[in-house]
């Protein structure tokens, strides 16, 4: 069992990141979590060790975005989760702490299998930042120093690559609507 004090702890940093360094935003952060609940009740999975991993799993992409390291972004938010596990002592390997760090590791996908269920909940959670209209636009916000050309191929490229990254069934039925008119969107844009 994931501590409240935890989960609280996840979403303070979470927040406090995304307010520190504008990327990602307090809306995507929020819908991620909401639909990593959702699937998480719908297929029966740890419904704590999903809200700490959907909280944690971007926490360092404003710092990496800051030092140009933004692919690494995966990598500095499981070290800085894994700071956090480390502060609770209650949270050992066994009792989520490495099930955790695959949520925040995993949450691009690209994988064959993923360590659990909580980890492919994840990834989906993720996908929705790129995949609805709504989490579009509560992601641009943090672009608005960006080039529009720049943001319209942005949206783009992780529309795709978040589509591919896709991998519950149900959840990709639910979403092509939204995705096909994400890329119609953005593939209108003319400078």
């Amino acid at each position: 069992m994931v501590p409240e004090e935890f989960l609280k702890a996840t979403e303070t940093l979470a927040n406090s990141e995304a307010d520190a360094r504008g990327a990602p935003s307090r809306f995507q952060i929020a819908l991620s979590a909401d639909v990593g609940d959702r699937l998480a009740k719908t297929l029966a999975a740890d419904r704590e060790v999903v809200r700490a991993g959907t909280l944690l799993m971007d926490c360092g992409l404003g710092c990496a975005m800051a030092e140009g390291r933004q692919k690494e972004h995966a990598r500095i938010s499981a070290e800085m989760a894994g700071d956090l596990i480390a502060r609770f002592p209650e949270i050992s390997e066994e009792a989520g702490g490495r099930n955790i760090l695959a949520c925040v590791l995993e949450h691009h996908g690209g994988r064959a299998r993923f360590h659990s269920a909580e980890s492919e909940i994840c990834c989906n959670a993720d996908c929705c930042r790129f995949l609805t209209v709504g989490g579009v636009m509560g992601g641009m916000g943090g672009l608005r120093d960006m080039p529009l050309s720049g943001m319209a191929q942005l949206f783009l490229a992780k529309a795709e690559e978040k589509w591919a990254a896709l991998s519950i069934p149900a959840l990709k039925e639910e979403l092509e609507p939204q995705y096909r008119a994400v890329k119609e969107f953005f593939s209108q844009f003319r400078e």
